[in-house]
């Protein structure tokens, strides 16, 4: 079963709560919605993380509200807060025909990241798009 909707939120704040209760000392970040209903081409707002040198592992959860048929979201990173250059696509996510409703789920070990921002480069087809970041 796909989780959707205001489920997928149940989820992450029970995953969040645990690693909390569980690794004190360490930073956890989320759920933390980096946007919300992205379909058209355009750079979405940039999110900044107070205290990234304590976190190491980042998911980022990419929510389809109906299947699609295209689209394609980069996910960039920076520096610093209002950066003016070129980001850094951290991953390039690609939607196609057959990409059903639900939860992508992307993990990285490589953090920890200052300034992240998505940036829909291709229309998404079909539906909408909600991306969440839980950082640990």
């Amino acid at each position: 079963m796909i989780a959707t909707g205001s489920h997928i939120n149940d989820l992450m704040y029970d995953y969040y709560n645990t690693l909390n209760s569980r690794d004190a000392g360490q930073r956890h970040y989320g759920p933390i919605q980096l946007a919300s209903g992205l379909s058209e081409v355009a750079t979405g707002s940039e999110h900044v993380f107070p205290y990234p040198e304590k976190t190491l592992y980042s998911t980022v959860y990419y929510v389809a509200n109906a299947p699609l048929s295209a689209g394609t979201i980069a996910l960039e990173i920076a520096f610093m807060s209002g950066f003016t250059g070129t980001w850094h696509a951290l991953e390039t996510k690609q939607f196609s025909g057959g990409t059903s409703a639900g939860v992508s789920v992307s993990l990285f070990n490589s953090g920890p990241y200052i300034v992240m921002r998505p940036r829909v480069t291709g229309a998404i087809v079909g539906g909408t798009v909600d991306i969440y970041y839980l950082g640990s």
